[in-house]
């Protein structure tokens, strides 16, 4: 994935100014609705979407926010931003969700294409797990947010997509202000067909110009 820019109002000393800041994200995965031993931590890619059995795909992502922008910092802006590299000649929504516990970047690494994952190594997030293989998700596929914090429109065209808006804002404000909260995002496609799965770039991606970015 590319997560794209961040715009924040930054209050530096007695005086205000409107700053841009651009984050690369810490950890990315995807995990994989039909094995809970799945993972693909150091892959290239990271997946939304259902395949052509209806096997479901959610991406994870997660910024240091508080590393990167001065705490006090009113957010004005939050775009998200990810290079879509491999999909179907169909169109589907993907939404963003906020994650509501803490998740893993192991070294487990699918091959091919990823589509189908790799073995989980310890520390993995996974379908069942925040960290394999012990520590289990409140609910099977990842805690999240009831709501989406963004939707986009993913068609057939392989390029970025962003997702923006009121609530993604009120996402980052409050990992700047509270870290100890930031468990970053998760993607899916909640009315996904069987066949409609995205793939995006990840952090990992030989091609640094489309990594994520926020």
């Amino acid at each position: 994935m590319r997560l794209a820019v961040l715009v924040a109002a930054l209050g530096l000393s007695t005086v205000a100014r409107a700053d841009t800041v651009v984050l690369a994200p810490v950890q990315d995965n995807t995990i994989y609705g039909e094995n809970g031993a799945l993972s693909d931590g150091q892959g290239q890619h990271v997946f939304a979407g259902l395949t052509s059995q209806s096997a479901e795909r959610r991406g994870l992502i997660g910024f240091d926010v508080a590393g990167a922008v001065p705490s006090g910092s009113t957010i004005t802006a939050a775009t998200l931003t990810l290079r879509l590299d491999r999909t179907q000649s169909n169109t589907t929504s993907v939404a963003v969700y906020k994650v509501m516990a803490d998740w893993g970047e192991g070294a487990s690494l699918a091959g091919g294409e990823e589509g189908g994952g790799g073995s989980a190594a310890t520390g993995d997030a996974t379908w069942s797990d925040r960290f394999y293989p012990a520590t289990a998700w409140a609910t099977a596929g990842g805690d999240i947010a009831a709501t989406a914090s963004a939707t986009t429109t993913i068609g057939p065209n392989l390029t970025d997509y962003t997702w923006s808006g009121a609530a993604m804002v009120a996402d980052v404000q409050g990992w700047l202000d509270t870290p100890a909260t930031n468990y970053g995002g998760l993607g899916r496609a909640p009315s996904a067909a069987a066949g409609e799965a995205k793939r995006f770039a990840s952090r990992n991606n030989t091609d640094s110009t489309v990594r994520p970015q926020l």
